[in-house]
């Protein structure tokens, strides 16, 4: 196991989501613990007690275990915190793609189960998920085959009435370009 995978088993989930955080923007700690973004948003300015303590332990826990170092009030991720922060950013990013992909493949099944005339029941029960859910799946499944559908016909009929006002620049009549098009005046 790598120094990386012991280290975050010492973490919390709380103390790992810190960390990704700082990965990003370092914090300022003075009479609250601020996220240094574009405009810095203090994280416990209206929390409880419990709350301010519960960080000031978890980024303890970080400068103990050796990811954080401290420059005037602010906290940033050392060279090692730099690197456990992109691996876990880099593991989560891997973890929702293949989730992504996962549910991917499952809602297209669905939607081949429904073409071929499955009930929603029916494909619930072989998916484990409500009929409501099927229902919802193949309802999205639809609305983007008709937004598809509406956009490909629409350019189709932009196509169609660009070529008819071509042909009425050359001198075509309208009823040269209606019959050509099997529209009526």
């Amino acid at each position: 196991m790598s120094d990386i995978h012991l280290l975050l088993e010492k973490l919390s989930e709380r103390e790992i989501y810190l960390l990704k955080v700082m990965g990003e923007y370092p914090l300022r700690i003075d009479k609250g613990v601020w996220i240094l973004y574009e405009i810095p948003i203090n994280v416990v300015a209206h929390g409880k007690n419990y709350l301010r303590t519960k960080i000031f332990r978890e980024i303890r826990t970080l400068e103990e275990i050796g990811l954080t170092e401290k420059q005037n009030n602010e906290i940033h991720l050392n060279h090692l915190g730099q690197k456990v922060a992109k691996y876990v950013q880099e593991r989560d990013q891997k973890l929702y793609e293949e989730s992504k992909s996962k549910r991917e493949a499952e809602s297209n099944a669905i939607i081949e189960l429904y073409k071929q005339g499955f009930s929603y029941q029916d494909i619930g029960t072989q998916y484990n998920i409500s009929e409501n859910r099927v229902r919802q799946q193949v309802a999205e499944y639809v609305k983007k085959r008709d937004q598809k559908l509406y956009e490909e016909s629409k350019s189709k009929r932009e196509a169609e009435s660009n070529a008819m006002l071509e042909l009425y620049k050359q001198g075509f009549s309208y009823q040269d370009i209606g019959t050509q098009y099997n529209i009526s005046k």
